[in-house]
C-alpha cells in the first residue's frame, strides 16, 4: 500500500484515544465491519488495519477484536486468533451475541435442510467478496438470487451454486434434516 493508500484508508477512521475504538466511517457489511475496496477487491477494514500496523496475519489465523465492536479498526484492540480464541474471548467478556450458525429451509421439492450461514459469511470475507460478487461468480443471472441467500431462504439449487463458486463441497454448506422435526424455522 503507497503512503498515498495509507492516508485514504486513515482518513476514513474516526481516530480517537488511544485505548478508544476507532470506528471505520466508510461502508460496512450487515453486520457492522468496514470494507474497503484495495487492489480492486472489497477487503475487511480490521484485517487492513492489523497488516498495516502488525504485519502480515499468520497463516489459518482470523482477526479478532478485544472490544468487540465489528467497525473499530483500533490495532491496540485487534489481534490474530482462531474463530474458537474468539468466541472464548467474547463469552470471558460477557457479550455473547445472538449468532445463527444454520439456516432451516423447507424446500418445496423435497426435504429440508440446513445451511451454513456464518460458513457463508467467512468465506464471503476471505475472498474480499461482496454479495454482488458471489451472485456473479455462481453464475445468476439477477442479483435477486444471491439475495435468497443473504435473506436465508435460498434453494437447494441455489446453495450448490454458492458451493460451486466458493469451490467446496456442498456438504460444507448444507446439511439434510430429518423431515420429521419441527417445522418451525430455527432461531
Amino acid at each position: 500500500m503507497t503512503e498515498d493508500e495509507k492516508r485514504l484508508f486513515w482518513s476514513k477512521v474516526d481516530q480517537q484515544e488511544p485505548g478508544e475504538c476507532w470506528e471505520w466511517r466508510g461502508s460496512r457489511t450487515g453486520r457492522g465491519y468496514g470494507i474497503y475496496q484495495f487492489e480492486k477487491k472489497s477487503r475487511p477494514t480490521h484485517r487492513l488495519s492489523y497488516e498495516l500496523c502488525v504485519g502480515p496475519i499468520p497463516d489459518g489465523l482470523i482477526i479478532c477484536h478485544h472490544c468487540d465492536n465489528p467497525p473499530c479498526v483500533n490495532p491496540r484492540h485487534l489481534y490474530a486468533g482462531t474463530h474458537t480464541d474468539n468466541a472464548n474471548d467474547r463469552s470471558r467478556r460477557g457479550q455473547r451475541r445472538p449468532v445463527t450458525k444454520r439456516i432451516r429451509v423447507v424446500d418445496n421439492n423435497g426435504p429440508q435442510y440446513e445451511y451454513d450461514f456464518d460458513e457463508i459469511e467467512r468465506l464471503l470475507m476471505l475472498r474480499g467478496w461482496t454479495w454482488n460478487t458471489l451472485g456473479r461468480e455462481a453464475g445468476f443471472p439477477s442479483p435477486s438470487t444471491v439475495y435468497t441467500v443473504r435473506d436465508r431462504t435460498a434453494s437447494r439449487p441455489t446453495m450448490k451454486a454458492v458451493a460451486r463458486a466458493f469451490d467446496v463441497q456442498i456438504e460444507t454448506l448444507i446439511i439434510e434434516v430429518d423431515d420429521t422435526a419441527t417445522k418451525e424455522p430455527m432461531k
